[in-house]
Formats: C-alpha cells, sequence, structure tokens
C-alpha cells in the first residue's frame, strides 16, 4: 500500500512558509516535520510505501501527490487561532461519508486519547490538499500552536510520540491493515497524566479530568460571582491554558 504523508507548509519556489508561529516562536513547519517523519518511519516498518512532501505551494504538493498515484493522503498540520485560550485536537476531511471521514474519526479518536487534548470532533472542509488529490485524504490538527500550554507540549519529544502513534494507530485501523510498534516505540508513547486545575482567586478549587469540564467550572463561577478571576492550569507543566476575569465577563 501507498501512501502520502505531507508535512503542512515549509519550502516554497520563492521563500518559506512557516505556517502559524507560536508565543515563543516556534514555527509550525518545524512541528509539522518533527511529527510528520515519525509517522513515515512506523509506517514504513509496517510495510506501507511512503512519499513524504513537505513544500509551502499547495498546487506542488497536491501534484507531487498524484503523480505517486497513492491510495491514501495524510497532511499533518498545528492549528492556530486569534485567542490564545483556542485549544484542542481535530481531524478534518473534504466531506461526509467515504473513506476519508472514516480515517479522520478513527486518527481523532486515536489523537484524543492519546493526549487528552479537548476533543474538537471531526470538521469538513473544502481544502485544496483534500479537494485536489485523487485519493482519500485527511489533515489532521494535532493541537493550537497559538495556545501557550499547546505549543509547550509540541516542543515534548513525548509528545510528538504520542501523537505520530495515535496516527499511525487510527490510519492503519480505519484502512483495516495491522499495525504494531516496537516495545522501545510503545513506551516513549504515554505523555504524562494531565489534569486541569481549577484556580479561582489564585487559589486551587479542583482537578478534573477534563480541560473543557474546568473551562466551564471557572466561567460558571466568575459569571455568578463567586470570583473576579479564574484560571485552567495544566498540571504537567503548570501553564494556564485558560483564563477569565469578570471584565470579560461584562464584555
Amino acid at each position: 500500500m501507498k501512501a502520502v504523508i505531507n508535512y503542512g507548509h515549509g519550502p516554497k519556489d520563492i521563500g518559506y512558509d512557516p505556517g502559524a508561529i507560536g508565543p515563543t516562536g516556534y514555527q509550525e513547519a518545524m512541528q509539522n516535520k518533527e511529527v510528520g517523519e515519525l509517522v513515515v518511519t512506523k509506517l514504513k516498518k509496517n510495510g506501507w510505501e511512503i512519499l513524504a512532501i513537505q513544500d509551502g505551494d499547495l498546487w506542488d504538493v497536491t501534484n507531487q501527490a498524484n503523480d505517486y498515484k497513492p491510495h491514501y493522503f495524510l497532511s499533518i498540520h498545528a492549528n492556530s487561532f486569534t485567542d490564545p485560550n483556542a485549544h484542542g485536537i481535530e481531524t478534518i476531511a473534504l466531506g461526509a461519508g467515504g473513506k476519508g471521514e472514516k480515517i479522520a474519526k478513527e486518527i481523532q479518536k486515536e489523537l484524543v486519547a492519546a493526549t487528552g487534548l479537548t476533543n474538537r470532533g471531526i470538521k469538513f472542509n473544502n481544502l485544496h490538499v483534500l479537494r485536489e488529490t485523487d485519493c482519500p485524504a485527511v489533515l489532521v490538527e494535532i493541537g493550537f500552536i497559538s495556545n501557550p500550554a499547546e505549543e509547550a507540549l509540541m516542543k515534548q519529544d513525548r509528545f510528538d510520540e504520542s501523537v505520530s502513534s495515535a496516527i499511525c494507530r487510527g490510519f492503519s485501523r480505519a484502512v483495516g491493515i495491522p499495525y504494531t510498534e516496537s516495545v522501545k516505540d510503545t513506551a516513549l508513547n504515554p505523555v504524562p497524566t494531565v489534569m486541569y486545575r481549577v484556580i479561582l482567586n489564585d487559589k486551587q478549587t479542583m482537578a478534573l479530568s477534563y480541560q473543557d469540564a474546568a473551562i466551564a467550572e471557572v466561567k460558571k463561577a466568575v459569571e455568578a460571582g463567586q470570583a473576579q478571576k479564574g484560571a485552567v492550569q495544566r498540571n504537567t507543566d503548570s501553564v494556564n491554558v485558560f483564563e477569565y476575569t469578570m471584565t470579560q465577563n461584562n464584555n
């Protein structure tokens, strides 16, 4: 079986496309390549023929992909938004139904289970790399590089290992191809158990397993006047992934 693994953004015919840039200057193109190279290595170990592409010109990406005549196409990206509180993982297919949606569902399921990040679900979007490829295609957004906490995670080798393994497991299951990893690979996969601390007026009140639930608790307390400010803090790195104040509530 043949697949194209596209590391989003990168070199162009003229210049370089870094993709989104995180709060500390970490470039999306670098993160996409880190994860993509691991995906390529792991799939090749399982018998796949792989063409890896990193190119900032989208037509170059899809033309190279179609010339290779793959059975499947995967594009790896990190998300970004103007609000630094935006967070979570999503996987995108061209439209509902068919192999693309099935692959997206399985990859999304594995990524959320492996990382503990918020499940933003699968989405459908008429993106160039999904529309112009001649085979089932999926684009993965492995988190928000614009979110300080998720950018920090992306810089960790263990996160890249976990994400790449999750992509391979979900992809392989969706297309019906057995997938195995060595003991060395699987030993690196788990990321530390993530809990989300609810901080109200600078004091922790609880810790929850799900980020969305912790955010809801902060908003509820501030909007009810029980606290002037609140935050959700990840236990693994003590970085605030969400902040909310009475002023924001009044806007």
